[in-house]
Formats: structure tokens, sequence, C-alpha cells
């Protein structure tokens, strides 16, 4: 699945997956600005990131271990977020 969006300054966006432990998500970030991260939360996390794409790079494949509702949490770095920047992005996301 494809998702096209933006995001703007200090904004935040969750994109909610439903999954199952031993399936694989597959999650490919393509930006119009260098600042533009994700990170992929277990279900019932607010904070500790699974993968975390600012230091592991924009494309993941993670193999899950719970099932239930993870989150794609899309953000920009704070340099540009202070200054309310605006990013276009496409999120491409699979699950198998």
């Amino acid at each position: 699945v494809s998702v096209p969006g933006s995001i703007t300054g200090n904004q935040t966006i969750d994109y909610k997956i439903g999954a199952k432990a031993g399936q694989t998500l597959k999650v490919t970030l393509k930006s119009n600005k260098t600042s533009n991260y994700y990170n992929v939360l277990a279900p019932g996390s607010e904070g500790g990131a699974l993968y975390n794409s600012s230091i592991n790079g924009n494309s993941a494949t993670v193999k899950l271990e719970s099932t239930g509702d993870y989150k794609i949490r899309v953000y920009l770095m704070r340099n540009d977020a202070r200054r309310n920047v605006k990013s276009s992005y496409s999120l491409y996301v699979s699950i198998q």
C-alpha cells in the first residue's frame, strides 16, 4: 500500500497497522525533505521504537513479535520542525 501525505513543523502523523506475531512489516518512506523520518512502535507503545529510520534508514523490514496494532509515526527532525518546514512524502507499507 502506498500512502501519500504531508507534515509540517512539530506535527506527527500515526498510521495504525494491524498485524500478527510472526509476520514481517516492510516500510519505506520517500520524501522531498531529508529530515523526514518515521518510527515503528509496538502495540501499546508510545515511545520506544522497534525501528527508527533516522538511525537505520528510510527502508525497514521488521519481524513482528506480537499480535496487535502497530504504529508508523511520521515526523520531522527538530531542525526543520522548529522552522515549521513542510514536507511531502509517500509511505510504502506491506505485511507478509
